[in-house]
């Protein structure tokens, strides 16, 4: 936190600073709130880049929650801020509910990834980024680390980028997933109108899928 209260004192000598990007490990929910603090006092903010350990290892069992509170209360009160970068490694449900909620008051968001070393987003945190990118209508860019995902989690993400009027580069990364799963991604890049860049990484595809696509 000694580090943080320095970071801090700089970015607010910083006027003109637009982006920030940062690997926090063995950080407090004290040294969040004082990054939140120089943060919303940053006039030209546009890019926040957070990346974090194992919740354990950053916050410890007892701070985590308020922790990620003052990262939520970050994202909501950044002024200027259109894109969010997290790298967020073995979080709960509860943890990315803070996050996309913030996620969702912020309207003017044109750049969202989630991203994690070795933890990747399931079903449940599938489905709240989707709610948050509903809410986004200036979202031109998103990157997303998926693992296990069901057909029915795809349709939900799937449903909600088609209805993005600005996208245009669309990032996924799989571990394996079904053909049913292929033919409703195969379906949002044939539908997404604004889709001029696409990233596809995928683990295990089975010559069926590669032909849908």
């Amino acid at each position: 936190d000694s580090e943080v209260l320095l970071l801090g004192d700089t970015i607010r000598q910083a006027p003109a600073l637009r982006s920030i990007s940062l690997d926090l490990n063995h950080i407090s929910s004290e040294g969040i709130k004082i990054l939140r603090e120089a943060i919303r006092l940053a006039p030209a903010l546009q890019s926040i880049c957070f990346s974090f350990g194992s919740r354990k290892a950053c916050f410890g069992d007892n701070t985590s929650v308020s922790a990620f509170d003052e990262l939520a209360r970050t994202i909501r009160e950044a002024p200027e801020t259109q894109t969010i970068k997290l790298s967020l490694e073995g979080q709960a449900d509860s943890t990315m509910e803070r996050i996309v909620g913030a996620i969702r008051q912020r309207s003017s968001i044109s750049s969202l990834s989630f991203w994690g070393a070795e933890e990747s987003l399931g079903d449940p945190e599938v489905v709240l980024l989707s709610e948050a990118i509903r809410h986004a209508p200036a979202l031109q860019s998103i990157r997303l680390k998926i693992g296990d995902i069901s057909k029915e989690g795809i349709e939900v993400l799937s449903s909600a980028i088609r209805l993005a009027p600005a996208l245009q580069s669309l990032s996924l990364t799989f571990g394996g997933i079904s053909d049913e799963v292929v033919q409703v991604l195969s379906e949002v890049i044939r539908h997404a109108a604004a889709l001029q860049s696409i990233s596809l990484s995928i683990k295990d595809i089975s010559n069926v899928g590669i032909k849908v696509l």
